[in-house]
């Protein structure tokens, strides 16, 4: 009997759990996030949803149904798209796109619920500076080098 229940607990473990992925991009870029599963049009599943986890929630993006093909968005979500085999594309990426995802597969009856997880990293959003001082800065004296010195000396300038 303890053997019985200690492969039922693995069994849960599996089915229950997969490992997360890491994906870097960059501040305003695009990003398709994978569902990681091989051949994802071989499962018998109802729907393929999206979520981004935060602390103990998790808040619907978008969710595709398989029979019918139609995509519906979740309406406090962010613009998002479905991508090839089920994947999220998210545009114009911030840092607020950062932290974890995740791609739950609901199965049909029968069947296994499976989820997917990916942890997206946004870079820091970087500003071009100006080379120009601001209008109203003062130049308060001129850096020299060491040769326009000597040039300077000997009467080269």
């Amino acid at each position: 009997m303890p053997m019985l229940a200690f492969f039922i607990e693995l069994l849960l473990v599996h089915y229950t759990t997969q490992s997360s992925a890491g994906i870097q991009a960059v501040c305003g870029g695009d990003v398709s996030l994978p569902c990681r599963y091989e051949d994802i049009e071989s499962i018998n599943f109802i729907s393929v949803t999206w979520y981004k986890l935060n602390n103990q929630s998790r808040n619907g993006i978008i969710l595709r149904k398989k029979r019918e093909n139609r995509t519906t968005a979740f309406t406090s979500a962010r613009a998002s798209d479905f991508g090839d085999k089920y994947s999220l594309m998210l545009r114009n990426v911030t840092p607020e796109d950062s932290g974890n995802y995740d791609c739950y597969i609901a199965a049909n009856i029968g069947g296994t619920n499976r989820n997917s997880y990916v942890y997206l990293t946004v870079q820091d959003c970087v500003t071009p500076t100006t080379s120009s001082p601001p209008p109203n800065a003062q130049v308060i004296g001129v850096i020299t080098s060491r040769r326009s010195k000597q040039r300077e000396r000997s009467g080269f300038l």
